[in-house]
């Protein structure tokens, strides 16, 4: 047995004297590759395998961990939420046949790997000497029995765990290599759970039955729960009242006591009230006296200067003062001289003269008006003028006291930012001048993704569907491969429109929008009258070139932006239109404008849209650009020549 190496417990799985580090093995290179560890049990999530031949770490997905310590496990493991193995199994075949473990060992007999056990299995020698009684009795103070885990109903059965253990450990080492074995003892298991899982929901169903039971199911008495009857709770409830009322009765007398005590009970002094005393008071006054004393002396110069300023160094005004002037004052006096009676007249003679005196006639003082001398008002400017300007930190502010940074504080931040910021754009420069010049789909960007219908092979069908979608979106338009106009008037009405379309030209200084001839006013096209927002019905429009003209009857277009399915965006004003009434029929009114698209010679099929609101009524009859008709010129006179 000299090859059982042992370790001291560690319970806490931290333990450095049973850290195993490094530790090396020669595993072959079949698929699957067991290692029982020289140090048997160990903290399942110590465990870090190397792979020799790359240095690196093997991941969960390239072995698994077997040779669970189902004693150990429930007395060390559970307490540092792992379990306790000793056995790991290589799954990957691309793992080399050398690895390293670092683990953390459990110590003690658990210490006994699974290799050294065989090792004492292959060589044991049973002794086949008679026992000898008296060399097994009386020892049981050091054989100290310890819990079975066989089935406790199993009588006699004592300290038998670790024979159960071990045999459970050559278990799993011969199912280890055995996957048929393996998926019955899963099956098996899996039954008995689900066994044991039915027979806790049933107990716990009737768990929850007995706790919902609220009739006393155990037939409890109040004096094995220590309470008390009903009669029992009255008589204690009625000697607490009676004992409450008559402390709250003294309680009460004490305070009334206290609280009409007015000779300074608590010995309160001054100064914990924050308060001067008589001496200390007068003191504070004589000194605010005296300070306000001499700001009075130092300026009694000033403030006489000003009072007896009468050229009104404030600028006063007679409303300022809720008064008249002395020339509305003289005229009021002048209007009401023939009544006034001689008394009246010395009287206001000496009235005159007394709002003449600005000697200060009634001895006013700054203090009766309540307010402060010329004096004391220029020192408390000058004082706060040279605050104002003290640009030394007078108050001794410091950078923290204002939430700043000291400037080398700054300085470095700064540095330290721009440093980033430049080794980032030096270090990055080139793929990103790289990237922004591939056009070659660098970021593999499907149809799809940026709203196409189908593959790019599609595109073609895709633009189709669109403009079909489009085309459903609005009012319907088909153009006659002629004219391009969307109605078809003959006679006086069309005869109103050759003349609309020939003031159309003209506002558009010779543009030729339309100009009829061969006498022909006959407009072929479909256009299907439709309203607008503000009530003006669309009657039908003509092209000609890049010009637009849109024919509205009673309402405005004014404001309002003519679009299309094929591109059109002409904003509307009633500063190029012409309205006209045609009889029967009501006021029309022509409306021109430029746009991006222009005619055709074959026909074509889309829709139309009006949006916005008109911001102006429709022009009234004869108007031309929003303004009204020209008067005829004036008749010229007869005359001869010279």
């Amino acid at each position: 047995m000299s090859e059982v190496m042992s370790l001291p417990l560690d319970a806490t799985g931290k333990a450095p004297s049973n850290h195993i580090t490094d530790e090396h093995y020669v595993i072959g290179s079949a698929g699957i590759r067991a290692i029982a560890t020289d140090y048997g049990g160990f903290y399942a999530s110590s465990l870090i395998i190397r792979d020799v031949a790359t240095g690196e770490p093997l991941g969960p997905d390239q072995y698994f961990l077997s040779g669970i310590m189902d004693l150990a496990t429930a007395k060390y493991g559970a307490a540092n939420a792992t379990q306790i193995v000793s056995i790991v199994v290589v799954t990957d075949p691309a793992v080399s046949s050398n690895v390293e473990l670092d683990y953390q060992a459990l110590g003690v007999q658990y210490a006994t790997p699974q290799t050294a056990i065989a090792n004492a299995i292959e060589t044991y020698e049973p002794d086949t000497r008679s026992p000898q009684w008296p060399s097994v009795i009386d020892d049981v103070a050091d054989l100290p029995a310890s819990q079975a885990l066989h089935d406790a109903g199993q009588e006699g059965l004592i300290t038998f765990e670790y024979v159960v253990h071990a045999i459970d450990r050559l278990q799993q080492l011969a199912l280890m290599g055995d996957p048929i074995a393996q998926d019955e003892v899963k099956a098996y298991a899996d039954g008995a759970d689900n066994t044991q899982t039915q027979a806790i929901s049933s107990l716990l169903d009737l768990l929850v039955k007995h706790e919902a039971d609220h009739a006393n199911p155990h037939r409890l008495t109040p004096g094995q729960i220590l309470a008390l009857t009903q009669s029992q709770q009255d008589a204690a409830i009625r000697v607490e009242t009676s004992a409450r009322i008559a402390a709250d009765t003294e309680v009460d007398e004490t305070l009334n006591d206290h609280i009409t005590d007015y000779a300074n009970p608590h010995q309160t002094t001054l100064a914990q009230v924050d308060m001067y005393s008589v001496a200390q008071a007068n003191n504070q006054i004589s000194i605010a006296q005296n300070g306000v004393n001499a700001v009075l002396a130092s300026n009694v110069s000033t403030m006489n200067a000003h009072i007896n300023n009468t050229n009104n160094p404030h600028q006063t005004t007679p409303a300022e003062l809720g008064t008249l002037s002395a020339s509305d004052i003289s005229a009021a006096i002048a209007a009401a001289a023939s009544t006034v009676t001689s008394g009246v007249s010395a009287a206001l003679s000496t009235l005159n003269a007394h709002i003449g005196n600005t000697a200060n006639p009634h001895e006013l003082t700054p203090a009766q008006l309540g307010t402060w001398t010329a004096a004391q008002l220029q020192s408390l400017a000058s004082a706060v003028s040279g605050h104002a300007a003290n640009y030394s930190n007078p108050h001794g502010d410091t950078v923290d006291m204002i939430g700043g940074m000291a400037s080398d504080a700054i300085d470095s931040a700064i540095n330290s930012a721009l440093s980033g910021l430049l080794s980032y754009y030096s270090n990055n420069n080139a793929a990103m001048v790289g990237h922004v010049n591939n056009f070659g789909n660098p970021h593999q960007v499907s149809a799809q993704a940026i709203g196409c219908v189908g593959p790019w092979n599609n595109l073609a069908g895709d633009l189709n569907n669109a403009q079909a979608q489009i085309n459903a979106s609005g009012h319907p338009v088909t153009e006659s491969p002629t004219q391009y106009f969307s109605i078809n008037y003959s006679g006086a009405m069309g005869g109103n429109f050759e003349r609309s379309l020939e003031i159309a030209w003209s506002i558009s200084a010779g543009t030729a929008y339309y100009r009829p001839s061969g006498g022909d006013n006959t407009f072929c096209g479909i256009f299907p009258f439709f309203s607008v927002t503000g009530g003006a019905q669309v009657q039908g429009f003509f092209r000609s070139g890049n010009v637009i003209s849109i024919y509205v009857l009673n309402g405005s277009l004014d404001g309002m932006t003519f679009t299309s399915s094929i591109g059109d965006n002409v904003l509307l004003s009633n500063a190029r239109s012409y309205t006209f009434l045609q009889t029967g029929n009501g006021l029309f009114t022509l409306y021109c404008g430029i746009s991006a698209v222009g005619q055709t010679g074959t026909p074509r099929s889309y829709a139309v849209n009006f949006t916005g609101s008109p911001l102006a009524p429709q022009p009234p009859m004869g108007y031309v650009n929003n303004q009204p008709p020209a008067p005829p010129p004036p008749p010229q006179e007869a005359g001869g020549g010279a």
